[in-house]
């Protein structure tokens, strides 16, 4: 939806996918251009995601494309999990808390992270807590197209005022 959407020549968009197949693993799935969905015999983007990994490994992806080309967009459905080799669960605070400091960290070498939290959320305070506030929404499972869009205009309204 995102590379229609921004179909723009100085526009380049890469897709990635983040998930914890196998404790103490993250797993990275790397969508061709025009890629029709997430699911694929390759590819299956679903399940555990250790955020603070994924954000930062796509955030460095971007270190060498201009500032106005820097934006994170992050699809989600909820708080961040990781499980550790030998299956221990890391406590979901801290997972937080390191989310964060990824966003954080991103946020110092001028990459943008917006995130789309499709579902139910725990709580406004754990998304702000991680993404910082107007950086993320909550998104209808009923309505992903105009929620979506309605948060990417939104976004791009506020950045051609600045």
């Amino acid at each position: 939806m995102l590379q229609i959407a921004m179909n723009f020549p100085f526009v380049h968009i890469k897709v990635m996918g983040f998930n914890c197949v196998k404790a103490g693993e993250l797993t990275i799935y790397d969508y061709q251009e025009g890629c029709k969905g997430l699911v694929s015999s390759v590819s299956s983007a679903k399940g555990l995601t250790p955020l603070s990994h994924a954000i930062q490994f796509a955030g460095r992806s971007m270190a060498h494309h201009r500032k106005d080309e820097k934006h994170l967009f992050l699809l989600g459905d909820g708080l961040p999990y990781y499980l550790l080799e030998g299956g221990k669960k890391i406590d979901t605070r801290s997972l937080m808390n390191w989310t964060g400091d990824a966003v954080n960290e991103l946020d110092r070498i001028k990459v943008r992270t917006w995130a789309f939290m499709i579902g139910a959320i725990s709580s406004d305070a754990q998304m702000d807590m991680m993404f910082g506030t107007r950086h993320w929404r909550n998104i209808s499972p009923n309505d992903i197209a105009a929620d979506s869009f309605n948060f990417i205009r939104t976004q791009f309204v506020r950045y051609l005022k600045r």
